[in-house]
C-alpha cells in the first residue's frame, strides 16, 4: 500500500485543542511512522496558532486553511468535516483528534471501493443499534426514514479519491446544511448516515477493532486497531489517565514528549494506564529520558527555581 495519508480537522478557540491534536498525531505516528499527516483548519484557528507561537507543522506534514461561513468552533469543524473530501487530494484516513492508531494492522484492511467506517457505538448505545434519540431529535423532524442499520460512526473513516466518494461527501454536506438551517443543530453523523442510506453499497462496514469507543468500557480496548476517546463528553479534554490525556498533558507542560515513553505506553496495549510519575519507577521501567524529564520537573518546581533553559514549554512545537 502507498504511504497512508491521515487527515484531521481542527477548529478551536483555546490552546487545549492544539495539545490534543499534537498528542494524537505523536501517538499515531509512533504506531505508523510511514504516513503523511494533514490538518484542515479554519482561519481563526490558524490566526490563534500564529499568535500563540504554536507551530502546527512540527506535528503535521501539511496544514490547509479554509474559510468557513460559521462563527462557533462546533459549526466550523462540522463544516470542514463535511467538505473535507473537496479540500484534499488522494485517499485519506480521517481521524477525529481524539482517535489514535495503536496497531499498524489497520493499514492492511483499508481496501474499500468508496468509504469504510464502523458501526456506531457509544455511551448510550454500546451494542450498535440505531440511536433512537437521534431518530427523534434529527431524523423525525427532517422527515428522513429511520431506523436502519448499519448506522456508522463518522469519527474514523477511510475515504477514496473517486467520483463516488466525492458524491457521498457532496450529499452529506447538502443534507447537513439543510439540517443546520431547519434545526440549528451542528451534529454531522445523522446527515452522514442519511447520505449513505441514499447510496446503498457505498459503505464498507469495518469490524469493531477499526473504531472502538474505549472510554465506554474496558472490553473495547481488546484487539483494537484505533482507540477512540469520546472527549466531546468531557468538554474537549481527554481523561487524565488516558494515553491521549497523558500525552496531551506532557506536550502542554514540556512542548514535546519522549519517543521512548510513547513507545512504552503503546506497548502496554491499554487505553488507560498509569505512567511512572517518580524518577525511580521510571528508571526501573527503563524510561531514562522520561526519568531525566521528571528530574527537570522537580528542579523547576523548587521554590525560587527558574527553567533550566529559560524557555516556555507550554505550546506544541516550541
Amino acid at each position: 500500500m502507498t504511504k497512508l495519508q491521515i487527515a484531521y480537522v481542527l477548529c478551536t478557540e483555546t490552546s487545549d485543542g492544539f495539545h490534543v491534536l499534537a498528542a494524537s498525531a505523536a501517538l499515531t505516528r509512533t504506531t505508523v511512522p510511514n504516513c503523511t499527516m494533514v490538518c484542515v483548519i479554519d482561519r481563526k484557528t490558524h490566526k490563534l496558532a500564529k499568535s500563540a507561537g504554536i507551530r502546527l507543522r512540527a506535528w503535521m506534514d501539511k496544514v490547509v486553511v479554509v474559510k468557513t461561513p460559521h462563527r462557533t468552533p462546533l459549526f466550523k469543524s462540522r463544516y470542514l468535516k463535511t467538505t473535507l473530501r473537496s479540500h484534499l487530494t488522494g485517499d485519506f484516513l480521517y481521524l477525529d483528534i481524539d482517535a489514535v492508531i495503536v496497531d499498524p494492522q489497520v493499514l492492511t484492511r483499508l481496501d474499500c471501493d468508496c468509504l469504510a467506517a464502523s458501526q456506531n457505538r457509544d455511551h448510550v448505545d454500546r451494542v450498535g443499534c440505531f440511536p433512537e434519540h437521534i431518530g427523534r431529535r434529527i431524523y423525525q423532524p427532517m422527515g428522513w426514514n429511520y431506523p436502519f442499520l448499519p448506522y456508522a460512526n463518522a469519527g474514523v473513516m477511510f475515504c477514496r479519491d473517486n467520483p463516488q466518494c466525492h458524491a457521498i461527501y457532496s450529499r452529506w454536506h447538502e443534507l447537513w446544511n439543510e439540517q443546520v438551517t431547519k434545526l440549528k443543530s451542528h451534529l454531522d453523523q445523522a446527515a452522514f448516515n442519511r447520505a449513505l442510506w441514499e447510496s446503498p453499497g457505498a459503505l464498507k462496514l469495518m469490524p469493531p477493532e477499526f473504531n472502538p469507543p474505549v472510554d465506554v468500557g474496558p472490553e473495547f480496548e481488546t484487539g483494537a486497531w484505533i482507540y477512540h476517546y469520546y472527549i466531546s463528553c468531557y468538554s474537549g479534554i481527554p481523561k487524565a489517565e488516558s494515553l491521549l490525556g497523558i500525552t496531551s498533558d506532557l506536550i502542554r507542560r514540556r512542548g514535546k514528549v519522549d519517543p521512548g515513553l510513547l513507545r512504552w505506553m503503546l506497548d502496554q496495549k491499554k487505553a488507560f494506564l498509569k505512567v511512572p510519575d517518580k524518577i525511580l519507577p521510571a528508571i526501573q521501567q527503563g524510561l531514562w529520558v522520561h526519568a531525566f524529564h521528571l528530574f527537570q520537573d522537580l528542579v523547576r518546581n523548587m521554590p525560587g527555581a527558574n527553567r533550566m533553559d529559560g524557555k516556555p514549554v507550554n505550546s506544541p512545537g516550541t
